[in-house]
């Protein structure tokens, strides 16, 4: 019985890491230079290609290659979500809204540098990081002590 609990839970993380790595995060793009897009724009943030990270929205879409990628800086902003419904249940009251900030520096094919900043999922935010660490060359720099504790 213990065999056959330990192949069933390798056999779902195998599949887990499988989509995982074809899982293309959500993000917004909040601002930036990027020409090609209006802020805000919701859209996938894709690490899946070994030479660009591509963000593809409805509206548009910026393709960065790794090697043009100067900066990355990762940050949390931390606000109180107060409201209505926070009256209504005082016991959510002290929830915290985090919101994950991913800024990239690069040189577009002109050579002049550019900047997007995209809001993260907290679901994606180690993968997408570790992944342009390793893609890039370059250490993301963390911004304020929740972007480094986290």
């Amino acid at each position: 019985m213990k065999q056959l609990i330990a192949v069933s839970l390798l056999l779902f993380l195998g599949c887990e890491v499988a989509w995982a790595k074809t899982k293309r995060s959500k993000a917004v793009y909040i601002g930036g230079t990027v020409s090609s897009l209006k802020a805000p724009a919701r859209g996938n943030l894709s690490t899946d290609d070994e030479e660009l990270l591509i963000f593809d929205s409805g509206r548009g879409d910026v393709s960065i290659p790794y090697e043009h990628i100067k900066d990355l800086v990762y940050g949390q902003d931390e606000g109180r979500r107060l409201g209505p419904a926070r009256v209504a249940d005082p016991l959510r009251l002290a929830s915290n809204n985090k919101k994950h900030f991913l800024t990239v520096q690069y040189e577009d094919e002109n050579n002049k540098r550019q900047a997007a900043v995209f809001e993260l999922e907290e679901s994606s935010v180690r993968v997408t990081l570790a992944t342009l660490e390793a893609r890039t060359g370059r250490k993301v720099e963390y911004e304020g002590k929740e972007g480094r504790k986290n």
